[in-house]
């Protein structure tokens, strides 16, 4: 836990009740001199601490673990004091003066016997240069939000006291989104078109058995530990149909839609799953078993509705037997060029896994990358009181 240097004037709560947090911790917060600028209670998503808060403060026992860990490196990030305490002020009181948030000893007094004055808070005007990824980091509305709207944003915020320094972050967020420039959208699409073309092969080595059935939590969770990416549902479902076609919109086990099958064509003669094994009805065969859906089932039932009956052929006539065909003669460009295209395929076959392997060494390369360049680009940006602590 970092400690304090100075006591922060305005902090963080992580847990507790509305009702406990804004009556007496509030009152005896604001009589020690600080204030409270956000509270994250059960219920909530803990996305980022306010910029405008200088320590956090976690109710230990009104939180859960999980909540606690995402608090503690949100504050390690920002390098703001952080200190746990417990819901009873009087056992929380000691805590915050051992974090420096309060005095050692309350009631300081200087030397004449007067109470020393509490130094009165510098007032705070961000160095745009330095702190725009922090900005954008806590809201990253602001690296596409039009200059008029971060102007509006920054006048109502309380850690900008004047209409310079307002305006000092609109014009570092406005260089800052010119900065973004077509190699960089570029290679942002690259990389999701590199992840699509992962993802759409998981789903082929699926329908092969090769691998589970990708669901959207699976991949959340596989994407995110291989290449560091967060994408979201419809993302999935692109790369779906991708690899099926457009029946693949709501895929279904097929054991599910068996009875409304059967109510749906009565007349079938055969269950869903012989349809489904002689490739007259979309679907993919996994290690759970076939998928299909209910367009698949409704588009082969309408072509089975408007075939034509089949009209019983004539019994052809007979015709004298034929003489044999003479046995062909060996064609030697024949079967070199038959031989070339035998061992292309086999190349193909053998190398096609190490080109999906080397797309996977690639991705995961440019996510250590990035990695090391967002740690290079916050070492840079920290303040020399931040890079000491």
């Amino acid at each position: 836990m970092c400690k304090a240097e100075t006591p922060p004037k305005r902090v963080f709560v992580v847990g507790g009740f509305d009702s406990m947090v804004f009556g007496n911790f509030q009152r005896n917060l604001n009589e020690n001199g600080i204030e409270i600028g956000g509270h994250y209670h059960k219920g909530d998503v803990l996305r980022a601490i306010p910029i405008d808060c200088d320590g956090v403060v976690i109710m230990y026992d009104m939180v859960s673990h999980t909540i606690i860990n995402q608090a503690v490196e949100m504050a390690a990030a920002r390098s703001l004091p952080l200190v746990r305490v417990p819901r009873k002020w009087s056992v929380a009181i000691e805590h915050f003066r051992k974090q420096g948030f309060l005095p050692d000893t309350p009631g300081e007094v200087s030397v004449a016997g007067d109470p020393t004055p509490p130094a009165l808070p510098e007032p705070l005007i961000p160095k745009p240069t330095e702190k725009v990824l922090t900005w954008i980091e806590n809201d990253p509305r602001l690296a596409t939000m039009p200059d008029d709207l971060v102007e509006a944003l920054m006048a109502g915020d309380p850690t900008l006291d004047n209409a310079v320094a307002a305006q000092a972050v609109v014009d570092a967020l406005s260089s800052f989104r010119k900065s973004l420039d077509d190699r960089t959208r570029t290679g942002s699409e690259r990389k999701r078109a590199l992840v699509k073309t992962w993802l759409v092969r998981w789903f082929h080595r699926a329908t092969a058995g090769e691998d589970d059935l990708p669901t959207f939590d699976s991949f959340r969770k596989r994407g995110k530990e291989t290449f560091g990416v967060s994408l979201n549902y419809d993302f999935v479902l692109d790369a779906r149909l991708s690899a099926y076609g457009a029946w693949a919109q709501e895929m279904t086990p097929a054991a599910r839609l068996s009875g409304w099958f059967d109510r749906l064509v009565p007349d079938a003669g055969r269950p869903l799953a012989e349809f489904l094994e002689a490739g007259e009805i979309e679907g993919v065969k996994t290690r759970e078993g076939w998928m299909t859906s209910k367009t698949a089932i409704e588009k082969w039932r309408v072509a089975r509705l408007t075939r034509p009956t089949p009209v019983p052929a004539a019994e052809p006539e007979r015709t004298p037997l034929a003489e044999p065909a003479p046995v062909p003669t060996f064609d030697v460009e024949t079967f070199k060029a038959d031989l070339v295209r035998a061992v292309k395929d086999a190349v193909k076959e053998i190398t096609a896994p190490l080109e999906e392997q080397i797309l996977l060494l690639e991705l995961q390369v440019e996510a250590l990358q990035n990695r090391i360049e967002n740690g290079c680009l916050r070492a840079r940006t920290q303040t020399p009181g931040q890079q000491g602590g």
